[in-house]
Formats: structure tokens, C-alpha cells, sequence
């Protein structure tokens, strides 16, 4: 794995799992895949999965551009005067800031109110963030 691979996955905790969790496994000749944990993955909790996580065989990929566009967001052409972030906008209130490192900062557009600042790790963070704040559709 080079430099940019190894820096744009990690490894997750048990605990990261839910149903709805995004991941890659690697799976004999096929290599990375996809998957999403689901309701049928309780058979394999916790040895299986365990094991897996243990042996390096488990990766989640780094939140990205490409992510917080898979969730809805579109990036705008200008760049936050506060913060000289890239910003995305969700419909015609919120924006989102990437600050590298995952550190996610969303707040109302109009009334400057922020409505979340912290650490997101992955899309399956992002997208939990998103309906808490019921800016899901």
C-alpha cells in the first residue's frame, strides 16, 4: 500500500459497526469490496468481525470530496471568507468546510449559527451527522 492509499483508509473498532456502516473488506482473489454492514452481519459479531479487524482485513475510507458530494452536498465555486475553506452547500441553507484531518464544521448560511463542529471520520459519520441535523431528504 503506497503513502496516499495508506493515508486515505484506516482500520476501524468493533464499535464504529451499525447497520448502515460502509466498509471494505478483502475478500480472497477479488481483493477489496465493498459492503455495508447490515442486520445479517450480528451472526458474525463479535469473532468474525474481531478477527478480521485484528488481521487488517477490515478498512473504512477517509471521509472525502468525493463523499460529502455522494451525500448530496455540491461544491461552490467561492471559498468561505471566514474560514478560506473549500465550502459545500445542501439545498439553500447549510454549508459544510472541510479542515483536513477530518475536522467538519457545518453552519446555517444566513444566521451564521453553527450546527456542528467536530471530527467526522468517514461517510457513514457524515451521513448520521446529516440526519441528526435533518438535513436528510
Amino acid at each position: 500500500m503506497n503513502i496516499n492509499e495508506k493515508d486515505k483508509y484506516y482500520t476501524p473498532s468493533i464499535d464504529e459497526f451499525h447497520v448502515g456502516f460502509e466498509y471494505e473488506a478483502m475478500v480472497g482473489l477479488a481483493g477489496w469490496v465493498k459492503k455495508i454492514s447490515s442486520v445479517d452481519d450480528s451472526a458474525t459479531y463479535p469473532c468474525n468481525l474481531q478477527y478480521r479487524i485484528t488481521d487488517k482485513m477490515v478498512r473504512v475510507k477517509v471521509l472525502d470530496q468525493e463523499d460529502i458530494q455522494n451525500c448530496g452536498w455540491v461544491r461552490s465555486s467561492s471559498k468561505a471568507v471566514r474560514f478560506d475553506l473549500p465550502k459545500w452547500v445542501n439545498g439553500d441553507i447549510p454549508m459544510l468546510y472541510l479542515n483536513g484531518g477530518c475536522k467538519v464544521h457545518i453552519r446555517d448560511y444566513y444566521d451564521e449559527e453553527t450546527l456542528f463542529n467536530g471530527t467526522i471520520r468517514n461517510i457513514s459519520e457524515l451521513k448520521q451527522a446529516m440526519k441528526m441535523l435533518g438535513l436528510t431528504k
